[in-house]
């Protein structure tokens, strides 16, 4: 009987975690245009996969992934090189580092 009760709180709990997964994935649609954004300016700062873009006095964190395109291919944005970034709209939250946006596609225009 308490292994019976042990394996139903079991699927309870994992089905709970794939229903908040699957809420958590639907609220960006990646095919819709309006999903993206756009946005012009010079590199900051690079470290551990967080880009820091200024363009006035706006600043904003972006997430750079193995999935990110770059424009010339393969070419990591450097400090002070000017970039048009297209990012998904949606705003990411982590304790770590703060709010953040996930980078879709860098161009580099410095070159």
């Amino acid at each position: 009987m308490k292994r019976l009760m042990l394996v139903l709180v079991i699927a309870m709990v994992i089905s709970l975690i794939v229903g908040w997964v699957s809420i958590g994935c639907s609220k960006v649609n990646l095919r819709d245009p309006e999903s993206y954004g756009n946005f012009n300016g010079t590199v900051i700062h690079y470290y551990d996969k967080l880009l820091l873009v200024e363009s006035g006095p706006t600043r904003m964190q972006f997430r750079v992934g193995r999935k990110t395109r770059f424009t010339p291919i393969r070419r990591v944005p450097s400090i002070g090189d000017s970039v048009n970034v297209r990012y998904l709209k949606w705003e990411y939250d982590s304790r770590r580092v703060g709010k953040y946006f996930i980078a879709f596609e860098i161009h580099n225009v410095s070159d």
